[in-house]
């Protein structure tokens, strides 16, 4: 079983805070899996025979384009 394990149920909590602080708490407490997931997830990514062989660029190279592009939008 994973450490810091809580017996909360994030969903049923009426507070915001205390689901980001359970969120952040497992989070911490559990970073090795999170990037081990990650890293699994990122070699699938990569033999996938998609145009998309890079989670990490893809997602920020995004999310920059959308920045830039609603920047441009918003300026003419």
């Amino acid at each position: 079983m994973c450490s810091g394990y809580h017996e909360y149920n994030i969903f049923n909590l009426q507070n915001k805070e205390d689901k980001e602080r359970i969120i952040m708490e497992w989070l911490s407490d559990n970073w090795e899996w999170v990037m081990l997931a990650f890293v699994v997830l990122e070699k699938v990514v990569k033999l996938s025979p998609s145009d998309k062989d890079d989670i990490m660029v893809d997602v920020l190279f995004q999310g920059l384009s959308k920045m830039v592009g609603k920047g441009k939008e918003e300026s003419e």
